[in-house]
């Protein structure tokens, strides 16, 4: 499909707890770039962007200069109770700053990662992370003029690529709409403050729960509603021409893509990326329970409930980004039937072979499996 990237994976492990680093003003001069392998990595701040989301500040036990592409993410992994866990998140920071690397998480009710990293995690807590992935960022996505497009924590690549060119550039063509539910929104002052200050940049605001404040900012456009073409037209009336970056949740990433269709822009030039899993393409039948083999593991699942949750009961899988993007949770499949919603990550060959991806994959048989 015309503008979905693929992503890599990029491992993160949190380890036990250690004090905060400081390093030297001359360890940081000399510090090395980050091109490739592990690191180790500190958590040296965690502060509140909203009631339910944070921002994890991490440097590197080795004074290290983090190179990434603004609008690239990693993967976190770690343990809780005893289970491995993963997840994807985009890096919030600018490679403009190289000394730190920022992830911003946002609380998710009944997520058990979310949970752990905005209730419990804290200063001092240890990581591994290899390097950075993705093609959603604007040194592969190349264009004179940008509009970025963002709901929820679609926000946090959008930071770091604005962030980035505020640091690099005098000017810039940038257009941002981002959707949301009432202020305050992540990230709230930094970007009020760059609409203020960045010349080229135009930020706007969609609320679909509260009416604009009347003492907002004039550098920042406030509309109520859910946005549409007649709000593209009077926000940014060149936005045909642009180059259109989308990230949010897949509800709001399939309605974006569709209004842009319905506007006639060309699909080429809409490039969008999604960690929010898809919708189940059939319903859940607790009353027919398969059976799901994975080498001499067995467990049971109802037929239509997803693939991934089932391997996971009985056998270690890296389920990072649960939407089909990120193909670390490929499996073959010996025998048996799944309905499939991405293939994204796969070749030809693989899909031939019997690959899946077990975060896009529903069950409809007893299934044998390999991890």
């Amino acid at each position: 499909m015309a503008g979905l990237f693929s992503a890599a994976l990029a491992q993160v492990k949190i380890e036990k707890k250690q004090q905060p680093l400081r390093h030297s003003a001359a360890q940081l001069i000399a510090a090395q770039q980050w091109r490739h392998g592990d690191l180790t990595l500190t958590c040296v701040d965690k502060y509140f962007e909203t009631d339910d989301t944070v921002s994890l500040t991490f440097q590197a036990q080795t004074a290290t200069q983090f190179c990434f592409k603004p609008g690239q993410f990693v993967t976190i992994t770690f343990d809780i109770a005893g289970k491995s866990y993963s997840r994807c998140y985009s890096i919030s920071s600018s490679p403009s700053r190289p000394m730190t690397l920022v992830l911003t998480v946002r609380k998710v009710i009944g997520g058990v990662v979310s949970s752990y990293l905005v209730d419990k995690f804290t200063v001092g807590d240890v990581v591994k992370s290899s390097l950075p992935m993705g093609q959603f960022n604007i040194a592969d996505i190349k264009a004179d003029k940008y509009l970025l497009l963002s709901a929820g924590c679609g926000i946090t690549p959008m930071h770091s690529i604005v962030t980035f060119l505020a640091d690099t550039q005098r000017s810039v063509d940038v257009a941002m709409i981002h959707s949301a539910k009432h202020r305050p929104i992540i990230f709230d002052k930094s970007l009020t403050h760059l609409a203020q200050t960045l010349s080229g940049f135009k930020f706007s605001l969609m609320l679909t729960g509260t009416q604009p404040e009347p003492n907002s900012p004039s550098d920042i456009n406030i509309r109520t509603g859910r946005i549409s073409i007649a709000a593209l037209a009077e926000l940014v009336p060149d936005y045909q021409s642009r180059s259109i970056l989308v990230c949010g949740s897949a509800d709001y990433i399939e309605s974006v893509t569709q209004l842009l269709a319905t506007a006639g822009v060309d699909a080429s030039n809409i490039y969008y990326e999604n960690f929010a899993p898809t919708s189940a393409p059939v319903a859940v039948n607790p009353e027919n329970m398969l059976t799901i083999t994975a080498g001499s593991q067995l467990t049971q699942a109802p037929q239509g409930s997803l693939l991934l949750d089932a391997i996971e009961a009985i056998t270690p899988i890296n389920g990072a980004c649960r939407s089909g993007i990120c193909g670390a949770c490929k499996c073959k499949v010996l025998s048996g039937k799944v309905t499939t919603t991405s293939v994204e990550t796969l070749t030809d060959a693989e899909i031939a072979e019997g690959m899946v991806l077990a975060c896009s994959c529903y069950l409809q048989s007893d299934i044998s499996i390999t991890v």
